[in-house]
């Protein structure tokens, strides 16, 4: 597209030739032709598509639609309504123009939840910023935290952890959850909180006499070597736990771990 010419961008924008497509979408995302209603609506159907190229890019487009009293009620709109991937979009665009409020954070929260790990790690990004610009939406973080199914919930011990979230209660809850991955955010997150009080200790130290996840025990020593101070009990359960397994990396984790103490 040697020159920038709004009609033949319409027309790139409803071809199926994917070439055109993206490069449509790359000439509005850079700000080189002024959106109007047309070109934004034309965007907007790539805004929650499948193609994570075709998506970015549309989300950049649209983000020249916000401040703008025409065209931004249509962002706003697939923000609050429609598909995960429309809302994840929307919020994706608001996040590019820097505006992290609340209606943002909801959406990106969602998307935690996304089946794609690339789409989950940049909805944490947003969640973050939403965190920092808005303080009292980490409530609603503590909430997916503690009550979010699967991906959406590891994401948000995870967005916690890197908030600097201290409070070991979040994390504590989520060490019986159902899926490997998010009882790794808990003990990833206890890790980063450092020492704990006897309680949270004995909590992790119960949950390393029921887990049979290999993984996930070689962490629970790791944690344990990190938060549990002058508790006996930890040291008692670590070495119990050591003796009674062949697995030579949970011997050697529990070994650092009695060490750094």
């Amino acid at each position: 597209m040697a020159s920038v010419d709004r009609h033949s961008l319409l027309e790139a924008l409803v071809s199926t030739d994917r070439a055109r497509l993206v490069e449509a979408l790359s000439v509005l995302a850079a700000g080189d032709c002024p959106l109007d209603e047309e070109l934004a609506t034309a965007s907007l159907a790539f805004l929650g598509a499948a193609d994570k190229q075709l998506s970015r890019q549309a989300a950049g487009a649209l983000s020249h639609a916000i401040g703008d009293t025409r065209l931004e009620p249509l962002l706003q709109r697939a923000l609050s309504d429609g598909p995960l991937l429309l809302r994840w979009g929307a919020a994706f665009s608001f996040g590019q123009a820097g505006i992290y409020d609340v209606s943002v954070g909801e959406a990106a929260l969602d998307a935690l939840a996304a089946e794609d790990g690339d789409i989950r790690w940049a909805a944490a990004g947003i969640v973050r910023e939403v965190c920092a610009h808005e303080p009292e939406f980490i409530g609603q973080v503590e909430t997916a935290a503690k009550s979010g199914d699967g991906e959406q919930r590891k994401m948000a011990l995870y967005c916690l952890r890197d908030l600097g979230h201290r409070r070991p209660d979040v994390y504590v809850a989520a060490l019986g959850a159902p899926t490997v991955g998010t009882r790794q955010a808990a003990l990833s997150g206890l890790q980063a909180a450092g020492e704990a009080d006897a309680r949270t200790v004995d909590a992790v130290i119960q949950r390393l006499r029921v887990e049979d996840d290999a993984g996930v025990r070689r962490s629970i020593a790791i944690v344990l070597g990190r938060i549990m101070g002058d508790h006996v009990g930890a040291s008692q359960a670590l070495t119990a736990a050591a003796q009674s397994t062949e697995d030579r990396d949970f011997k050697r984790a529990v070994d650092l771990a009695l060490r750094s103490h």
